[in-house]
């Protein structure tokens, strides 16, 4: 998930004329968690986009979660964090 999400705002980006910094890093972390008898997945993104706006990343991250198909398809059934650094 994490590696097709770091294509998108790079796609993204162009929209928004500005370039990503090569630096930037994702982290995904993800957690199989049990409550009850039940197991669930929960997970984080730890996005790293140094140099940037915070405010124009966090566009960035909200515009590829609209469109990456992974997000789509987890959408209500997985919870998912997304932490800017």
């Amino acid at each position: 998930m994490a590696g097709l999400f770091r294509r998108r705002p790079r796609h993204r980006a162009g929209k928004f004329k500005v370039s990503l910094p090569a630096e930037r890093s994702i982290d995904a972390e993800v957690d199989l968690a049990l409550q009850g008898a039940s197991f669930f997945l929960q997970a984080r993104l730890n996005i790293h986009l140094p140099g940037l706006d915070r405010n124009v990343s966090h566009s960035l991250v909200e515009a590829a979660r609209n469109i990456c198909p992974y997000s789509k398809a987890i959408h209500g059934n997985v919870n998912v964090e997304y932490n800017l650094n």
